[in-house]
């Protein structure tokens, strides 16, 4: 799946300018139709260290009427989180009828950290996913449009941009050279997270972000 995306494609900033009052007023549309409907929706952010996962949720931000959105990030679990059933603290996050949640990395941030880590196996990855298969089915099946989106980018493009961010904001790699020495075991990783969840009902979406123009026009046509 991931070694199809480093094609280098590209939004120029004419082009982008032409495009965004197209796309926002179908994603406030889109919006305005899943709240009268009461249809919520899951957005799941993940991908490589340095590919914008944070600037993307800002985006949907201004792109949508704010009102109707909540964005959630999952650190360590805390105390009372640790002594409730492990998909607990996604669950009380989920959206009501009509809005709009995004987890950053949600339930499959901790399985890839897990993996990359050497805490999962090949042999027991399905164990780890089979509750998240469920999960997503169970809110589909009780009207949930779940939208899963990973960002990937080249070698030389996730150096260059982890160089201008001079540290990775995130809590999978302390820092850039962790970044870059563990890309090739996250891939091997995230090819077969995302080979075993991409379903119909909660499909992965595959976005090149080395350029955020495209990056960011991509995310919201496959919203709406």
């Amino acid at each position: 799946m991931l070694n199809t995306l480093d094609l280098g494609r590209s939004v120029s900033k004419e082009d982008y300018k032409k495009e965004l009052p197209e796309l926002r007023s179908r994603l406030l549309e889109a919006q305005r139709a899943l709240l009268a409907a009461g249809i919520s929706v899951l957005i799941i952010i993940e991908g490589m260290d340095g590919s914008g996962r944070a600037q993307v949720v800002n985006k949907l931000h201004e792109w949508l009427d704010p009102r109707g959105i909540q964005t959630h990030t999952f650190w360590k679990p805390s105390d009372e989180e640790r002594e409730r059933p492990a998909y607990w603290r996604y669950w009380r996050e989920m959206p009501a009828a009509g809005e709009i949640a995004i987890f950053l990395g949600g339930w499959y941030r901790d399985i890839l950290t897990d993996a990359t880590c050497g805490n999962i196996k090949e042999n027991n990855l399905d164990a780890r996913l089979t509750p998240v298969n469920d999960i997503e089915h169970l809110l589909a099946y009780d009207r949930t449009l779940i939208l899963k989106f990973w960002y990937h980018l080249t070698e030389n493009a996730q150096e260059e941009r982890l160089k201008i961010e001079k540290s990775t904001p995130d809590d999978r790699y302390s820092s850039t050279k962790e970044a870059l020495k563990g890309r090739a075991n996250l891939t091997l990783w995230a090819e077969r997270v995302l080979r075993n969840t991409d379903m119909a009902h909660a499909p992965w979406f595959l976005i090149e972000a080395e350029d955020t123009r495209y990056r960011d026009l991509t995310t919201g046509y496959s919203a709406v």
